[in-house]
């Protein structure tokens, strides 16, 4: 009888221990998570929790994550985070935001701003690429402006680098569009369109040897692309402009 009386008190008192230790482990795991929680809470240390500190324009639901001095700060693209890892403390301190939309701040990603030689939109010629040429990714609509060339980027941080050193950087687009941006374009400035005579329109325009046309439609644009000298001498006539010379030549 005592030895039944013996062996159930050990039972009961390894339930017991049990439970200590199942309620001790518990405990632990609710700490590692709030700790955990606290660190998720912190957030980032924008000084604008809404904006890239680096280009100084809102952003995406789904930021780029950068560690500095050990603080996290949120980034708009992955142009921003290479100028962030290359000198995260001109970053910090904004030098890089005047490269963003002329130096605005938040802006329409498909304003020119001033990024280009011109303060005009006459004789601006877009290059055409469909690729960015710092990442290779699809443009998504942000442009800059260099000669008079409109380029498109896929995003904000890409165009700041590219306009860091436009010159350096002209290889990619020559390699996908055959054009040039650093040569400095100049617009004829027609007002008629020297294939039909009909008014000019500035959307429906051609480039040729650093001079860029307005045409009155596509199908002019079209013919100018494949015979540009075909309108030669009516833009002589009417402007006193031959294209077939470069701008600037004696």
């Amino acid at each position: 009888m005592e030895s039944h009386l013996s062996r159930s008190l050990f039972v009961a008192l390894l339930l017991a221990a049990a439970l200590v230790f199942a309620g001790c482990g518990e405990a632990g795991d609710t700490t590692t998570d709030g700790d955990t929680d606290d660190t998720e809470a912190s957030g980032f240390a924008n000084e604008d929790p809404d904006v890239c500190p680096v280009s100084l324009e809102p952003l995406p639901d789904d930021p780029y994550v950068v560690e500095h001095e050990g603080k996290r700060y949120a980034l708009c693209c992955d142009g921003c985070e290479d100028l962030f890892h290359a000198d995260p403390v001109a970053a910090l301190a904004g030098e890089y935001a005047d490269q963003f939309n002329g130096g605005h701040g938040h802006g329409d990603h498909g304003d020119h701003g001033d990024h280009g030689d011109h303060g005009h939109t006459e004789g601006l010629f877009a290059v055409g690429n469909e690729n960015c040429p710092m990442s290779g990714e699809p443009v998504e609509g942000v442009t800059a402006v260099h000669n008079g060339w409109v380029i498109g980027f896929c995003c904000s941080g890409c165009r700041a680098r590219f306009m860091g050193d436009p010159e350096a950087n002209a290889d990619a687009l020559l390699q996908e569009t055959g054009h040039d941006i650093r040569t400095q374009l100049h617009a004829v400035n027609n007002q008629i369109c020297p294939d039909k005579e009909e008014p000019a329109e500035p959307q429906y325009r051609g480039m040729f040897n650093g001079w860029v046309v307005d045409f009155c439609c596509n199908g002019c644009v079209r013919r100018f692309n494949e015979d540009p000298h075909s309108v030669a001498e009516a833009l002589v006539e009417s402007d006193g402009t031959d294209i077939r010379e470069s701008p600037g030549a004696e």
